[in-house]
């Protein structure tokens, strides 16, 4: 086998989601005849509610190259995926949440993009909710962004993992060589791959992604800040990129925690003066940027022609 796409599923106490989506994926990969080419591994941390014995019992039903395992005990979720990652020996790779689900086309238009162009080494996907048919992303055709810093801001699209694709060489022996471990290392991956080849962004066949299931993780007290910082710190960038992208960050994505501040404004700030991976000089411009983002997100719901599912 020369498969060239690795699909790597992390798992834990979703027996029925992870099942189903076992068996859709091996539909999937059937009907547009990707069966040589796409390897999916699913890895259960440790759950309780049989998820492991059920999906080797469930093994026998599918017929393409899929691997169940299962760790010796709950590492977190972030490990449980990067456990698979040091793993993969294909060109590619593709993080999936166990209960978020693909459109049917998404896997064939993939393979037909790395297969086409070697300079492509970052995909990213459109999604909806399960709850709402409003796409994240305007449905258009496809973008291709050259490699660089010029649409770096692209990679923050990444703290949905659910689709993301990315070349596998190279990105785990850096981030552990710069102890840069965190719960958004998809975030690094991605930028690093955008750095060094081209980035394709697919609208025009979202993915439903879950958000009424419980999570296991939190956001903590930073919203998972100083982690997101730190994927822009461990890129191979000078200091004035890395500011610009801290920036614009925040003018894009802090509205989220604009209601936080403003009910525990000093909690709010002890935890930003506490971050670990943001420069003093964006530290100084998170209130006014958390503004900004708010009244920009508003801004843009009022002028944007959301995408939808038909």
């Amino acid at each position: 086998m020369n498969e060239i796409l690795t699909i790597i599923i992390p798992t834990y106490n979703r027996c029925s989601d992870v099942c189903k989506q076992t068996k859709y994926l091996d539909e999937c990969i059937t009907e547009y005849g990707l069966e040589n080419k796409i390897k999916v591994v699913v890895t259960d941390n440790h759950s309780e509610d049989g998820t492991y014995v059920t999906l080797l019992q469930l093994q026998p039903q599918i017929k393409n190259q899929f691997e169940f395992r299962t760790q010796e005990k709950n590492i977190g979720g972030t490990y449980n995926s990067r456990s698979v990652l040091k793993t993969v020996e294909t060109p590619y790779t593709m993080l999936l949440g166990d209960d978020d689900f693909l459109d049917k086309q998404y896997l064939n238009i993939v393979i037909d993009y790395i297969e086409r162009d070697a300079e492509i080494t970052a995909i990213f996907p459109n999604f909806h909710s399960n709850t709402s048919k409003n796409c994240r992303d305007g449905i258009t055709e496809d973008r291709i962004y050259e490699p660089g810093t010029k649409n770096l801001g692209m990679m923050f699209k990444a703290h949905q993992m659910s689709g993301l694709v990315f070349k596998t060489e190279g990105v785990l022996d850096t981030l552990f060589a710069m102890h840069g471990e965190n719960r958004y290392y998809q975030v690094y991956c991605m930028g690093f791959n955008m750095l060094r080849g081209k980035a394709v962004h697919i609208t025009r066949c979202p993915m439903c992604v879950n958000d009424t299931n419980k999570k296991y993780w939190s956001y903590g007290n930073d919203s998972l800040w100083d982690d997101m910082f730190l994927n822009i710190r461990l890129l191979d960038i000078s200091e004035k990129t890395r500011k610009e992208m801290e920036r614009y960050y925040l003018l894009n994505y802090s509205w989220s925690v604009f209601p936080r501040f403003l009910k525990h404004p000093i909690v709010f700030m002890k935890s930003i003066a506490s971050l670990e991976n943001m420069t003093k000089g964006t530290k100084r411009l998170v209130i006014p940027y958390m503004i900004g983002s708010s009244f920009l997100i508003v801004y843009r719901k009022k002028i944007k022609k959301v995408g939808k599912v038909k």
